[in-house]
């Protein structure tokens, strides 16, 4: 799973020694918290970045979804600093022959089988000035972004080669809500929900709902049990959209199917949804994870309930 930092890009994977030929790769172990701290702490800030590396330590972690997202970054240190995670950083090929890493990142390192770091190559001769017309080629890319063409054919690459390796560390859960936000945007906008919830019972079954689409003032037409969990739902965290949350319609279509409320241990996974024209991630917002209100959040641990893509 690679990270982009700053200056830097982070990969994080499971187990093993780590090999690559690039020498601007490098690969460490510190046996020093304070080193992942300063690397990996800023992403608790970014949901979408969190709810991947929830799927990359559900192996061992089968109550990640029921973490917050600070504690998921401070579970990925425990696995990092008992070798379960393997990091290793290297520089953007734009940024080349800047400062690597800050110095209270140079922590001592513990064994490993890991591959040693490798100096980064000395810097290339500085290219001559380019000639071409700058008018030209603000032209050239402007037309390339009205016909939606890569500005780069190795970017483009990269960028779905990252695609793949989501929909690998994705959970069966996620591959089924994600496939759900597909069908959804293919509705006209005026029927199409804005986020789509799938759900996973302990006995593997899934089913999924959309978010409700009504006028702000109208609530929810709920069954008794899942009104009464939301009506259940603090008052200071309560707005008009309680009950209306794709979640909630999740909830409510399996009380009326069974009668009863979902059993504890039920799985949640929350994806957006945006129109057919939306840019793919990591610049849209389609199919990317949902975090869990904080009302959908409070009526999931009063009941037992988990959110695979974490919550607000």
């Amino acid at each position: 799973m690679w990270i982009r930092r700053g200056d830097i890009e982070l990969l994080l994977a499971r187990g093993g020694a780590l090999r690559d030929e690039n020498s601007n790769n490098f690969f460490t172990r510190y046996g020093d918290r304070a080193a992942y701290e300063t690397l990996l702490r800023p992403i608790a800030a970014d949901h979408f970045t969190v709810s991947r590396l929830r799927r990359v330590i559900y192996p061992w972690c089968r109550d990640v979804g029921a973490l917050s997202d600070h504690q998921v970054v401070a579970r990925t240190i425990d696995f990092c600093l008992t070798g379960r995670l393997a990091l290793v950083y290297r520089m953007r090929p734009d940024t080349l022959g800047s400062k690597i890493v800050p110095e209270q990142q140079a922590a001592t390192p513990i064994s490993s089988d890991i591959a040693p770091a490798t100096p980064p190559p000395a810097p290339a001769p500085k290219a001559p000035q380019s000639t071409i017309n700058a008018a030209a080629q603000a032209a050239a890319l402007k037309r390339a972004s009205d016909e939606g063409k890569p500005f780069c054919e190795v970017c483009e690459q990269q960028r779905a080669e990252r695609a793949a390796q989501d929909d690998d560390e994705e959970s069966e859960l996620g591959k089924y809500t994600k496939k759900k936000a597909d069908e959804e945007q293919q509705k006209p906008s005026k029927e199409r929900a804005s986020v789509v919830a799938g759900m996973q019972t302990p006995d593997g079954n899934k089913s999924s709902a959309g978010s409700l689409r009504v006028p702000r003032e109208q609530p929810p037409d709920l069954p008794p049990k899942t009104q009464a969990a939301y009506d259940d739902v603090p008052a200071d965290i309560k707005t008009h959209q309680n009950g209306k949350c794709a979640e909630a319609q999740a909830i409510a279509s399996y009380e009326r199917e069974n009668g009863v409320l979902p059993p504890a241990g039920t799985r949640f996974d929350a994806r957006n949804v945006r129109g057919p024209d939306s840019q793919p991630p990591p610049l849209g917002k389609h199919g990317t994870p949902k975090p869990a209100c904080k009302m959908c959040g409070h009526v999931m641990k009063q009941n037992g309930w988990i959110s695979e893509t974490g919550y607000e």
